[in-house]
């Protein structure tokens, strides 16, 4: 129901007030190790089964 209201009156689709977005260089860095961390943290456990997997096993599929 707000969410219909906002559309219907133009205040969720108000583009007139985007001189007040600015970049934050901190914001981007953290974002950027958050990320990174996911990505790492992701693959690791995979990483681990792969790296105690013999080779002939492996390229056996």
């Amino acid at each position: 129901m707000l969410l219909a209201h906002s559309v219907d009156s133009g205040d969720l689709l108000n583009l007139t007030n985007l001189d007040s977005v600015v970049f934050d260089p901190v914001l981007a860095l953290e974002m950027l190790a958050i990320t990174v961390a996911g990505a790492v943290i992701g693959a690791l456990p995979l990483s681990v089964r792969i790296a105690h997997t013999q080779p002939d096993a492996l390229m056996r599929g």
